[in-house]
């Protein structure tokens, strides 16, 4: 089941002309190409301070991956329920499984 959910993350994010690497599950691992696809969706949430927390070049830092996951994570739920005023009672990822 996780191999087609990551299949499909890698085709949308194609979708989105990002500078990010994202052929492939390793390549989207550490969050920076989903940060600059929100990025594009809205860029005056997602801005320039936002991108800024977002580490790049990471390599193999499980560590420095999951800091990057746990923030997107929690700038999605904010987005959700700040900008668009929705709220939802749904489990959030668990970025350190993600990790």
């Amino acid at each position: 089941m996780f191999l087609e959910e990551e299949k499909l993350m890698i085709i949308i994010l194609q979708t989105f002309d990002i500078d990010s690497s994202h052929a492939t599950i390793e390549d989207i691992s550490d969050g920076v190409a989903m940060a600059q696809a929100l990025n594009q969706i809205d860029p005056e949430w997602f801005d320039a301070r936002w991108m800024s927390k977002i580490k790049t070049g990471v390599g193999s830092s499980w560590r420095l991956k999951v800091s990057n996951l746990k923030k997107i994570i929690e700038g999605i739920v904010d987005y959700y329920q700040d900008s668009l005023n929705l709220h939802a009672d749904f489990v959030r990822p668990d970025a350190v499984k993600i990790g």
